[in-house]
């Protein structure tokens, strides 16, 4: 299993590096897949994201980004992990994913 290290400022820059991640590994075609991310909440807290690729014949591939760890955890399509990712986290990030976390309970209410 691979592991290296990125430094994520945003929440885009996140999904650009899951997205890019899964491509190059099953060697498709950037952003031609669907890729949909739902909030990991822990004791009433968001603690990360749980990313979802939809690929071709429903495939689908995952990834788990824990927030307090600075790990993504990537899973291929049978749910054996692949690849890890450690990263050097900016407070941009925490905050933006705090700002997620908001809007969604807003919207869920």
């Amino acid at each position: 299993m691979a592991t290296d290290v990125a430094e994520i400022s945003t929440l885009h820059e996140l999904r650009d590096l899951v997205q890019k991640a899964f491509c190059d590994r099953q060697q498709r075609l950037l952003g031609a897949f669907r890729l949909q991310e739902r909030i990991l909440v822990r004791h009433g807290d968001a603690y990360g994201l749980h990313f979802i690729l939809y690929g071709p014949r429903a495939v689908r591939f995952s990834a788990l980004w824990d927030a307090a760890g600075r790990t993504i955890l990537f899973y291929n399509c049978n749910g054996d992990r692949f690849h890890r990712r450690d990263l050097t986290v900016s407070r941009r990030l925490q905050a933006e994913l705090v700002t997620l976390t908001r809007r969604s309970a807003k919207m869920a209410a």
